[in-house]
């Protein structure tokens, strides 16, 4: 009897199998007419003729039970507002969306990135760039679409004639471009450092810039392509000490005579103790970097309008003391005079008005 109670269970349940109608599986896109389907559409008229959300569904491929790729793509439209959204947004931000695994995600990253890439100028081209604004938009573009902080450094080079042009880089137009230059990367995130820029450290420093370098012997100071080619011999560069109130280099006998009569010539800083009387030649730099160092801290503002106005007094201090040479009949050596001062007022005054500040 309850082997004949089985048999009959196992029957009705077999009917009650046969007789349920079967569930309708979707097809999804691959059942659409074909002038529908999105790859079919993009093959026939152009990418140009398919919406975002096609576009994401192609590279999709599939969607998930219920939801077909194109109704996935609408969803991460929805999710991240745009395309260029989604370039902005850091992986971090995909994780967890039903129906991206890891693939699709890499899938959609890569594609993302080649379309930030194709927006970029050529890497492989040589480019020269002629103004500010042309540096200026060639770093920016290459920061667009980073979906994370990134660190980016610029090193900057102004090249002149020789070793001993200084007129090549205390140049009104030299000055104002290289500050503006500073200004304009380091408020689209770049950190600027200045090759070769020695005595106008400071002043990039003000515009944005934040390390400067000078050399180790006077020859170094400036970039040249002289520097590149054998010493042809001649006599070694006089010492010289760099006075904080003058922006300038001055002889040691120039330093002697002129603390007699002229209060801040000497820096009072810890390296002025090897200039008794004089300190051996390769300690000549420690100095400098010592009173660059200092002129760093008192001109530099995060504020860059209050370092402009700290910078504007601090020249007109110098030509004051320069005024004063001048009326105690000190004549001074050729690179110790005031030449480069009007160049360097005249050049922040340009930055300024360049650089609407």
């Amino acid at each position: 009897m309850l082997s004949a109670l089985k048999q009959t269970d196992v029957e009705q349940n077999s009917e009650s199998k046969m007789t349920k109608p079967a569930k309708k599986k979707s097809k999804g896109i691959v059942s659409w007419p074909a002038d529908e389907r999105p790859r079919e559409r993009l093959i026939a008229r152009g990418p140009h003729a398919l919406t975002d959300a096609e576009l994401l569904a192609i590279l999709l491929r599939i969607g998930i039970p219920g939801k077909s790729a194109i109704e996935l793509g609408r969803d991460l439209l929805k999710r991240f507002g745009s395309i260029k959204s989604m370039m902005h947004a850091p992986l971090e931000a995909w994780q967890g969306i039903k129906g991206l695994g890891k693939a699709k995600v890499a899938q959609l990253h890569a594609a993302l990135e080649l379309g930030r890439r194709a927006a970029l100028p050529d890497g492989r081209q040589k480019l020269t760039i002629k103004s500010t604004k042309q540096s200026a938009d060639y770093f920016t573009a290459r920061m667009r679409g980073l979906a994370e902080e990134h660190f980016r450094i610029a090193y900057l080079i102004i090249g002149s004639r020789s070793s001993e042009a200084l007129s090549d880089i205390y140049h009104t137009d030299v000055i104002a471009n290289w500050m503006l230059i500073n200004f304009s990367l380091s408020i689209n995130g770049f950190q600027v450092i200045n090759g070769y820029s020695d005595l106008l450290t400071p002043f990039l420093g003000v515009a944005g810039g934040v390390a400067g370098a000078t050399g180790w012997w006077s020859n170094l100071r400036m970039f040249s392509i002289d520097r590149f080619f054998p010493s042809v011999g001649g006599r070694l560069p006089l010492i010289r000490y760099l006075s904080k109130l003058l922006l300038n280099r001055i002889t040691i006998s120039e330093k002697e005579a002129l603390s007699a009569f002229i209060p801040g010539i000497s820096n009072e800083l810890p390296h002025d103790q090897e200039y008794n009387p004089e300190p051996e030649r390769s300690r000549e730099v420690l100095q400098t970097w010592e009173a660059l160092k200092s002129l760093n801290e008192e001109l530099i503002d995060k504020n860059v309008s209050k370092g402009l106005e700290k910078s504007l007094l601090a020249i007109s201090r110098a030509e004051q003391a320069y005024s004063e040479i001048a009326a105690l009949g000190i004549v001074l050596d050729q690179k110790s005079r005031d030449e480069h001062i009007l160049a360097l007022l005249d050049g922040l005054r340009e930055f300024m008005e360049r650089a609407e500040l």
